[in-house]
């Protein structure tokens, strides 16, 4: 090893011979663990909103990738054959070739997981909306009940009354 020395107060740098090895491999994106489930993979490929778009127009029926790709003028054709690769590794979209084309379509049952992921999330808090709504309800007929118990009349219900002025688009 041989040390090079900088003027007096500058930094030292030693350097070392040594062989580095660098390995090549596919980066991922942050987050991206090896064992995502399909729900995450799934997920991650839905929260864009051009996939989205794209899913939304397979969604009417089988589109050679030329048509998809003229839907998205805002983006090249290079990049919606991106994002069409990124629905069909989710799963959500499956491709046949026809001659020289790629014709897509949109796989729903692709969504069922996540669709039972979300009726699963939500279904308790719906639960727990209900019950607080009933018990308000209760509440409110008994309050009622105790009013008319003292003779108390409650405050009538008023709807708004209809407007019934002359509008300009009349004359």
């Amino acid at each position: 090893m041989a040390a090079i020395s900088a003027p007096v107060g500058g930094p030292t740098v030693e350097r070392k011979t040594r062989l580095t090895i660098v390995t090549l491999t596919r980066v991922r994106p942050p987050n991206v663990g090896p064992a995502d489930s399909s729900l995450d993979i799934t997920l991650r490929a839905i929260a864009d909103p051009t996939r989205r778009g794209i899913l939304t127009l397979l969604s009417g029926g089988e589109r050679a990738a030329g048509d998809i790709a003229s839907h998205f003028s805002h983006i090249s054709r290079p990049a919606v054959s991106q994002h069409l690769a990124t629905l069909s590794e989710a799963s959500l979209v499956t491709a046949r070739k026809e001659g020289h084309r790629r014709m897509y379509r949109a796989r729903a049952e692709a969504l069922i997981e996540v669709r039972s992921f979300l009726d699963d999330m939500w279904r308790d808090s719906l639960a727990v909306l209900k019950t607080a709504a009933e018990r308000a309800e209760r509440a409110e007929r008994a309050e009622r009940a105790e009013r008319a118990e003292r003779g108390e009349m409650p405050a009538p219900r008023r709807r708004p009354a209809p407007d019934r002025s002359p509008s300009k688009e009349r004359r």
